[in-house]
């Protein structure tokens, strides 16, 4: 996707394998990595498509080394259904956002 194509306004950032989200919408749940990560949404590979589109209730865990951090009772709608996994809006911006640098570096590295 070129630049003038790209309709969205917040950074996304990469993730690896290290960080998971578990969606529950209509009933079901979808578990897998973080692909992309913006305040705004995120990208979740699952490998299956949602049975429904709409509103839904995420968490986010980052894992470390020796614990988790969790981030729960996010409040969004599936807005985009791609091959290898879907596309979630927040309902609200993630306040906890700029905790993700830091969480990359430590994963690159010691602090």
């Amino acid at each position: 996707m070129d630049r003038e194509s790209e309709r969205r306004r917040n950074i996304r950032l990469p993730l690896g394998a290290g960080v998971e989200c578990h969606v529950d919408v209509g009933g079901a749940r979808y578990v897998g990595p973080v692909r992309d990560l913006s305040m705004a949404g995120l990208f979740l590979l699952t490998g299956e498509q949602p049975g429904e589109q709409g509103t839904c209730t995420a968490k986010i865990v980052f894992r470390g080394r020796y614990s988790d951090l969790e981030i729960e009772s996010l409040q969004g709608a599936i807005v985009r259904v791609e091959e290898d996994g879907f596309a979630l809006a927040f309902t609200h911006f993630l306040e906890w956002f700029s905790l993700v640098p830091l969480y990359l570096k430590k994963m690159q590295g010691p602090l």
